[in-house]
């Protein structure tokens, strides 16, 4: 298929994923390299694009997907040269309090995060770096001056990026169109103005062709007077009427929002985002008072067959019965006071308007 120019590897390693420590299993590093030979024996063209990890041994964690500090030491070579590009993704505090946003001198100090992490291979013309996610809300001044800040740095170093998302269906970032799916979220694309420019690109205005002037050509004296003939006015044609009457344009559904629940230290709340036949997209916002060991949620389905995927939680479903979602990774246990804000998209013939939630914490 010509119309694709790369394959991105894997989506955000995390966890245990290590960068060229050389245990087979988890050594992201040597997987990518493996993937990357593997597909470029079969079509030698494709772009090998490759996250970074979560933990990283000397410059320690950061964003599922966003530790690229070890290619400094360990590149991914392939047998075709010049053909990868790596691909961080970076979020604001909104998503994750990662260490530096409480720093003293933030968000100056993002600059310093951003090239130690991925930043240099850029710089130093190892590889080409393609952001592949970032996004946000845009509902706090720290998320603000995150966004303001990571533009800034994109625009300057001529770097590549993927903003996620434009559907307004992400849990925890939304997306550059509201609810409707129409309306442009105004405030985003006036922050994203410096790499997008206004968003509309003005179509050619085509050059006119030279007109040659002609020479003109005496004519003949006529010997008789002509007659003129009138010319019929001619019958005007009426225009054709519709056949088929307009189809109105639907009206967005309304999402809704269960009231938050609380079982011992954790608090959850429901919210459906969006829904169109066949599955929806539901938000499950989190806060504890103290750190649990573990969580979960669980609200009834009676149309639900499977869920598609989920952010920050892993789902269970007993088919048209109910979903059961426990928090894993970034979200496993929530750090006292920081709300988070999940989701998942569920495959279903009709999603549940309020449905009655159940907080399991230890």
């Amino acid at each position: 298929n010509s119309t694709v120019i790369g394959f991105d590897l894997h989506n955000e390693p995390h966890g245990s994923a290590c960068w060229g420590c050389g245990t087979k299993s988890i050594d992201w590093q040597a997987a990518a390299t493996r993937a990357g030979n593997a597909i470029l024996a079969v079509n030698p063209k494709l772009l090998m694009i490759v996250e970074g990890v979560e933990n990283q041994s000397a410059s320690g964690s950061t964003w599922w997907g966003g530790g690229l500090a070890g290619v400094k030491v360990k590149p991914v070579k392939l047998t075709v040269k010049n053909q990868v590009v790596y691909s961080p993704h970076d979020y604001p505090a909104s998503i994750f309090q990662q260490s530096w946003f409480s720093a003293s001198n933030y968000p100056n100090n993002l600059v310093g995060v951003w090239d130690k992490n991925w930043g240099y291979i850029d710089k130093q013309n190892i590889a080409p770096i393609l952001v592949g996610e970032f996004g946000t809300k845009l509902e706090t001044t720290s998320d603000k001056q995150w966004l303001s800040s990571l533009v800034s740095y994109l625009k300057s170093n001529q770097m590549s990026f993927v903003y996620w998302s434009f559907n307004p269906n992400s849990g925890d970032t939304g997306g550059l169109v509201k609810d409707d799916w129409t309306t442009r979220q105004t405030a985003k694309l006036a922050a994203l103005k410096p790499l997008i420019g206004s968003g509309t690109t003005p179509l050619p205005v085509p050059t006119p062709a030279a007109t040659v002037k002609p020479t003109p050509t005496k004519a003949p004296t006529p010997t008789t007077k002509p007659t003129v003939t009138p010319t019929k006015k001619p019958t005007p044609t009426p225009s054709a009427k519709p056949t088929t009457k307009p189809v109105p344009k639907p009206t967005p559904k309304p999402t809704a929002t269960v009231k938050p629940v609380t079982a011992g230290s954790v608090t959850a709340a429901w919210k459906l985002q969006s829904s169109w036949p066949g599955g929806y997209i539901a938000e499950v916002s989190v806060k504890s008072t103290k750190t649990p060991t573990s969580w979960s949620v669980t609200w009834p389905d009676s149309k639900v067959t499977k869920v598609v995927n989920a952010w920050g939680m892993t789902c269970s479903v007993k088919v048209r019965t109910s979903i059961t979602c426990t928090g894993d990774g970034w979200a496993a246990k929530p750090v006292p006071g920081q709300a988070y804000s999940l989701g998942l998209q569920v495959e279903s013939s009709a999603a549940p308007t309020a449905p009655k939630v159940t907080v399991t914490a230890k």
